[in-house]
């Protein structure tokens, strides 16, 4: 799907730039960005100015690299470079430039978007985990209560051994189906105390 590009520079119309100094343009981000970049490549090169389609490309490659600049913060690079290319007299081919501008934030904002959605697909099943584990937990809880109070009744009904093997094949049932093995040892051990007051 072709990006709309709403939010980068070369889709809308040109604003009307304001008078700032060779100075203040040569020290944004995007044409410092631009020249360590270039720098890098061609150690031995004085300035990358005028912008060629060379220089352009292989900063555009080397960005597509690194792999982590956002389609917004290039295309204000962009504006940064050509900008300061203008200011310089150098002018700006837009057929040259403009192509290959939009092909790099054109694939950043796709890659962005099919980010987005994997993260989307990933937090809505954590979701449902968190409820299948709520359902769990209340189906545990309810478990337990039951075979608490049935026991309970048992000791106070039964006086015999046979409460003993009533208490192993109760907890033996309840560790199966209940969520949380915390659960069985405190109710085991309220249990194990009304048993043993019981025999005092």
């Amino acid at each position: 799907m072709p990006a709309t590009r709403k939010h980068l520079h070369i889709s809308k119309p040109r604003r009307r730039q304001r008078s700032v100094s060779l100075t203040t343009r040569a020290s944004r981000c995007g044409v410092k960005n631009y020249v360590n970049v270039l720098k890098s490549v061609h150690p031995s090169v004085e300035t990358f100015f005028p912008v060629t389609k060379q220089y352009l490309q292989e900063y555009i490659d080397a960005k597509k690299k690194q792999g982590t600049i956002k389609a917004n913060s290039l295309d204000q690079y962009f504006q940064h470079i050509e900008s300061y290319n203008m200011a310089l007299g150098h002018g700006w081919d837009s057929q040259e430039f403009e192509p290959m501008m939009r092909d790099v934030l054109e694939e950043l904002v796709q890659s962005e978007e099919r980010s987005g959605n994997q993260r989307k697909t990933t937090t809505s099943t954590g979701d449902d985990d968190d409820e299948l584990f709520s359902q769990d937990g209340a189906n545990g809880i309810f478990i337990y209560t039951f075979f608490f109070i049935y026991t309970i009744h048992t000791i106070h009904t039964i006086h015999t051994i046979y409460t003993i093997y009533i208490f192993f094949y109760l907890h033996i049932f309840i560790y199966t189906f209940s969520f949380s093995i915390l659960f069985f040892r405190f109710f085991f051990f309220i249990q194990f105390l009304f048993f043993s007051s019981k025999k005092r």
